[in-house]
């Protein structure tokens, strides 16, 4: 269980540090918007979902991330990307997280099929 939170913080402490460095519309937002696609039918997904929560959780607790001179609050999209079974249902996934939820980062994908499909 600890090596997952550590590979939960470690994603999250780069998306932080990707803020930093390369700006991101988060920047002039209120929030600081992540979709977490995974298949959340399967027990990757959950795990995934429920690791993502906790962090956010305890992120929130303290304030929120620090962007500039704002601290900015996480708000968590959840998307079924279905992966295991259809690479297809994982570019579904990740277009409605970024169409209707206007995600400024992703987390997320345990097939590199499906993984490679979302980047293009």
């Amino acid at each position: 269980m600890k090596m997952k939170n550590y590979c939960m913080w470690g994603c999250i402490g780069v998306m932080i540090l990707s803020v930093f460095l390369f700006g991101s519309s988060a920047v002039g937002a209120e929030e600081i918007r992540i979709g977490i696609v995974s298949p959340m039918k399967f027990l990757t997904g959950d795990i995934h979902w429920k690791s993502a929560t906790m962090a956010t959780e305890e992120i929130n607790a303290q304030g929120g991330i620090l962007v500039g001179k704002n601290k900015r609050k996480i708000k968590l999209f959840k998307a079924d990307s279905n992966e295991l079974l259809s690479v297809v249902d994982a570019v579904n996934a990740v277009e409605r997280l970024i169409s209707f939820n206007n995600v400024d980062f992703l987390m997320g994908s345990v097939r590199s099929e499906a993984a490679i499909a979302c980047l293009l």
